[in-house]
């Protein structure tokens, strides 16, 4: 799929793009994603979202999918949490869980006055609602200045990164999901394709600049786009927040 490539950045943690605006500018970002199959195997993590802020400021409004391990040998599976988080507020989880392969709806909304809402659907492939998780917060400092697309190796506290799982490749947008207006943002009153506002592509990489996941082109409709894993990161340290 033929698309446009913007300037580049690296970071530890996030993979996806950033649309970076002056301070009280984005209204709404809007994500759509298919949950990718990942192997958390060795204690391994990814979480794909959508938020504003955490780019360039100390705050972020997300919202997404944490695929996470659990159990123990023959019983270890991947389970994937629905969350939203007001960082530097701890994270909040649905009571439902997704599984890979659902389709995900979701949007951050910046209200005034530093509040925010978040919204998150999540869609079996025949289209059954599984279970949607909104909130309502005021996020003191928000500076509400980007918005982003992201799939994020989650830091921890107090150990660091967490290891990055393999999630294959994550595809995000209209072009592969069908659902309408996503991947879209609200910024300086335009409500348009992320690819109308220039985004910053950003790559994750490890401590030693090896590439763990890769984004594509934005596609040439400005809604789409897709992050590819690399390689398993040597960091250890669930915690979201800004990009390192």
């Amino acid at each position: 799929m033929g698309g446009a490539i913007f300037s580049q950045s690296e970071s530890l943690n996030w993979a996806g793009y950033v649309a970076v605006s002056s301070d009280y500018s984005v209204h709404n970002a809007t994500m759509s994603l298919i949950i990718p199959d990942t192997s958390t195997s060795g204690n391994s993590y990814a979480a794909f979202w959508v938020g504003i802020d955490g780019y360039n400021d100390n705050t972020v409004e997300q919202t997404g999918i944490l695929a996470e391990p659990s159990g123990f040998g023959h019983n270890e599976h991947t389970v994937y949490l629905v969350w939203y988080e007001f960082y530097p507020a701890a994270p909040v989880y649905a009571s439902f869980t997704a599984q890979a392969g659902d389709y995900v709806y979701a949007s951050v909304t910046y209200e005034g006055s530093q509040t925010f809402t978040t919204s998150i659907s999540v869609y079996t492939p025949s289209g059954q609602l599984v279970g949607t998780l909104t909130d309502t917060a005021t996020v003191s400092g928000a500076l509400d200045d980007s918005a982003e697309w992201i799939v994020e190796a989650p830091p921890s506290s107090s150990t660091g990164i967490l290891p990055l799982a393999n999630f294959g490749t994550a595809y995000f947008g209209y072009d592969y999901t069908g659902i309408h207006t996503t991947d879209y943002a609200s910024i300086s009153g335009l409500f348009a394709p992320m690819g109308a506002f220039s985004p910053t592509e950003i790559v994750m990489v490890n401590s030693a600049g090896q590439a763990m996941a890769v984004p594509s082109a934005v596609s040439s409709d400005g809604t789409s786009f897709y992050v590819t894993y690399e390689a398993t990161s040597s960091h250890h340290g669930p915690h979201f927040g800004r990009a390192q």
